[in-house]
């Protein structure tokens, strides 16, 4: 947990709660499908040593103030990249799909923090040689308060 909050206050100095990055992870295990298949392995930047697929992690790629014209709004947008873990290609597929559903274009409460938009940004796939494991990564653009 050191770890993560550490890797936090990096990506947004002086953030101490991570209301968002603890959002989506309720948000995604409180999703029937995605829940389905990866249980409660959702983790925050990386996966455990000896991971049991299929799992997801995540993480912070940007965090941008929004401001109007009226200078800076208590309205945050936040680039959250979702790594969609497999031991096949189509497993990861089906997975980054599921995660798609749950979070794109959805507006409410995740966890406890209100979100005004979920917007999908784009996605790509990988494979890692060692531990032989396919990947689709999905950007998502969060705007919450």
């Amino acid at each position: 947990m050191a770890a993560l909050v550490s890797a936090v206050a990096t990506i947004r100095p002086g953030a101490i709660q991570m209301t968002i990055e603890t959002g989506l992870r309720t948000h995604l295990l409180a999703d029937g499908p995605v829940a389905a298949l990866v249980v409660a392995r959702v983790y925050p930047i990386k996966l455990p040593q000896t991971p049991t697929y299929p799992a997801l992690t995540y993480e912070i790629v940007s965090d941008i103030p929004h401001r109007g014209l009226a200078g800076d709004s208590d309205l945050e947008r936040v680039r959250v990249r979702v790594h969609c873990w497999a031991a096949t290609y189509s497993g990861a597929i089906d997975l980054a799909g599921k995660v798609r559903t749950a979070v794109a274009d959805f507006s409410g409460l995740m966890g406890t923090t209100p979100v005004t938009s979920v917007k999908f940004e784009t996605w790509n796939d990988l494979f890692d040689d060692v531990p032989e494991v396919y990947r689709r990564v999905a950007d998502f653009m969060i705007t919450h308060t």
